[in-house]
């Protein structure tokens, strides 16, 4: 959709207004987005108005009584899904430093039950409610569609403008990794990534993340040591039994059946094991330290 005279974004990934609990109506909404903007088709995505326990299809409704809207809800394998989402949080939020908009968990493993209960929260009923409120306006697609162009089809249809086929290896701030802590100490420390070596300074913390690593300049040795242990307790590897995995399958099937799709998994094995690799140093954090 990489058209700027027919769409218009807000230039945040995840804008999340109707997820908020107050409602302050269009003009808020339409704030959001450049000024110049608000006679183009306006992109919103955020998977927070299916996965909150929030009225979020009224209140669009309401909000945007009278603009045209088309609600696509993209649907992927419900176990892929539980880690992937438990791997985001990991990188953007409770595992990045920067983050401070809540208190910071001393351990976050997907093993605990309060851990795992974030990411079986049901979507099911958002979904058919969405369906409900919008009708023919809202569209369920596998997320497959995303590649082989159906949804690129399906949308254009629905608001009249020929779209750009979506190109996987634009996507930026991939995740399906693991983040790690790196500390430089009172004397320093040595980095190798792919054969080259690096310098971390004393005292710097570094948050190796892909796309979302972080270089603080500088960091106690109580700061890092809790980070550290922070790190130590994310989950690289976890099997779970097919009662762990009910909950999601059977929400998986409710949604696929309020949006009228085939669905992606129709049951689980007795067991299924999960694993990530480790993340790498993003190039942008590695110009910064000293080559040794």
């Amino acid at each position: 959709m990489r058209r700027p005279e027919l769409f218009g974004s807000a230039g945040t990934k995840e804008v999340n207004f109707f997820g908020e609990v107050k409602q302050r109506g269009r003009s808020a909404y339409l704030s959001r987005f450049p000024a110049e903007e608000h006679r183009k088709i306006l992109l919103d995505a955020s998977p927070s108005y299916i996965q909150n326990r929030d009225d979020s299809a009224d209140r669009i409704r309401s909000v945007l009584e009278a603009d045209a809207v088309t609600i696509a809800i993209l649907v992927r394998d419900p176990v892929e899904t539980f880690f992937s989402h438990y791997l985001h949080e990991l990188k953007s939020t409770i595992g990045r430093p920067s983050w401070r908009r809540q208190p910071r968990p001393a351990t976050f493993r997907l093993e605990d039950p309060a851990v795992t209960a974030r990411y079986l929260r049901p979507r099911a009923p958002a979904v058919a409610r969405f369906r409900a409120v919008f009708g023919e306006a809202c569209l369920g697609f596998p997320m497959g569609a995303l590649f082989d162009g159906s949804l690129r089809a399906r949308l254009g249809a629905v608001l009249g403008a020929e779209l750009a086929p979506f190109d996987g290896s634009e996507v930026i701030n991939r995740g399906g990794f693991v983040p790690r802590y790196l500390w430089g100490g009172p004397r320093g420390l040595v980095l190798e990534q792919d054969g080259r070596p690096f310098r971390v300074p004393p005292r710097a913390l570094v948050f190796v993340a892909e796309e979302r690593s972080e270089l603080q300049a500088y960091a106690t040795a109580e700061e890092a040591a809790a980070f550290q242990r922070l790190g130590e307790s994310f989950t690289r590897e976890i099997a779970l039994d097919r009662a762990a995995l009910q909950p999601l399958l059977e929400d998986h099937l409710a949604v696929c059946a309020a949006l009228g799709l085939e669905p992606i998994r129709r049951s689980v094995e007795d067991a299924v094991r999960l694993a990530a690799p480790e993340a790498r140093l993003s190039e942008r954090v590695l110009e910064r330290l000293p080559v040794i």
